[in-house]
């Protein structure tokens, strides 16, 4: 692939999956390939944010690229946030302020397994699996009954995420699990890529 647009699904489908959440063709599965190749040769590797009361093995994408992190923000703007206006009724410029920095996070069999019940400090979440080839390990939200493991690799789930859409993974049974992970920012002053900036 040779530019950022090339990563991107054209046209991408989109469902409902039920109680304020949605799923949208992001990216090609070839793309998500690609970019666990790039994280695992990230200097420093997979490691856990200091002070993180959910701990995971993440690498941030800022680590990678700073393009890739503009590009990627660009990509929700011109294809996330017009869906999101019309299921909310109301315009992102409204209520969406920007980005904080998105993260790939990884579950091995000899390291992380699983990531506990938690809400996100964020308005909307995008998750996006990024592998198959594992077992366990699925993106659950026990609220709305919702489990991702049928969900295709490269498509994005979207949640609301502050109280009413607790979440985690389940724990790993075999493989590993790559998934992507993007929140968005509850006030300008937050750290990341704020909506009119790009």
């Amino acid at each position: 692939m040779n530019t950022y647009l090339d990563a991107c699904v054209e046209n991408p489908k989109t469902w409902d999956l039920g109680n304020d959440m949605y799923a949208i063709e992001f990216w090609k599965p070839e793309f998500c390939e690609a970019l666990i190749q790039i994280a695992e040769q990230v200097e420093g590797g997979f490691q856990s944010q200091p002070g993180d009361p959910v701990y995971g093995q993440e690498v941030r994408i800022s680590r990678i690229s700073d393009l890739f992190y503009k590009n990627y923000c660009e990509h929700w703007k011109r294809v996330v946030s017009p869906f999101l206006d019309e299921k909310i009724g109301l315009p992102s410029e409204q209520w969406f302020t920007g980005w904080k920095v998105p993260f790939i996070i990884k579950y091995t069999m000899d390291g992380q397994r699983a990531l506990r019940p938690h809400a996100d400090d964020s308005l909307y979440t995008g998750t996006i699996k990024l592998n198959d080839g594992y077992t366990g390990g699925e993106l659950i939200y026990p609220r709305q009954q919702f489990s991702n493991k049928d969900t295709p690799v490269g498509v994005m789930v979207l949640a609301p995420s502050i109280i009413t859409h607790v979440h985690y993974s389940s724990e790993l049974q075999s493989g590993t699990k790559y998934s992507f992970v993007s929140w968005t920012k509850l006030n300008r002053t937050d750290n990341g890529i704020n909506y009119s900036e790009v």
